[in-house]
């Protein structure tokens, strides 16, 4: 027998059940938990992505296509924004596996609460999703090597004094865009930073 084939009212229902869904846990969790989930006052989130394999069916090739390699087979990429406090999800993303966690996030922004931290990895490190965070007021803590150079191979420029930074592509400097300023914080690890 052949396996049954999802109908269109299913994928219909799907597309606005689970936007629907999600504002409702967030609403909920701002009603109820909004204190418990703060920190210092801060509504602390953590970004991550992860590409996941998808099986390999003539439909995930035509949707999803290849993301890797020529002979991997189609992946789904999601990113979740985690409430840490909680430890719940706060929201997610799914695309696929040519999506970024970057531009994953940059969709979520409008979900978080007033005075949210989001904590990310070194792949988040980009000039238009620091000019939005700050624009919307928000706080974020990115992680970066610890060796700035590795920021000015990827065509970023920074100029640094009394613990701040500016980033600054240089695709930016040619549109006369002016730079984002940060603080930066140093971890040392025994004798090196």
């Amino acid at each position: 027998p052949q396996p049954p084939t999802k109908s269109p009212h299913a994928v219909r229902a799907n597309c606005t059940l689970v936007p629907a869904m999600k504002r409702r846990l967030q609403q909920t969790m701002r009603e109820r938990y909004d204190q418990l989930g703060r920190w210092q006052g801060w509504w602390l989130v953590a970004a991550d992505g992860s590409r996941l394999e998808a099986p390999r069916t003539e439909d995930n090739q035509q949707i999803l296509g290849c993301a890797g390699r020529h002979k991997t087979g189609p992946q789904v990429f999601v990113t979740t924004l985690w409430q840490l406090q909680l430890g719940v999800p706060w929201d997610f993303c799914v695309g696929p596996g040519t999506d970024s966690e970057r531009r994953h996030v940059e969709t979520m922004l409008d979900t978080l609460p007033e005075r949210s931290l989001v904590v990310a990895d070194a792949g988040f490190a980009s000039y238009e999703l620091c000019r939005r965070l700050i624009a919307q007021n928000q706080g974020f803590l990115l992680r970066v090597g610890s060796n700035l150079t590795l920021l000015t191979d990827l065509g970023y420029a920074y100029r640094e004094r009394a613990g701040q930074v500016d980033l600054w592509p240089q695709k930016v400097q040619r549109q006369s865009r002016p730079p984002v300023t940060l603080r930066l914080i140093e971890r040392q690890r025994g004798a090196a930073k």
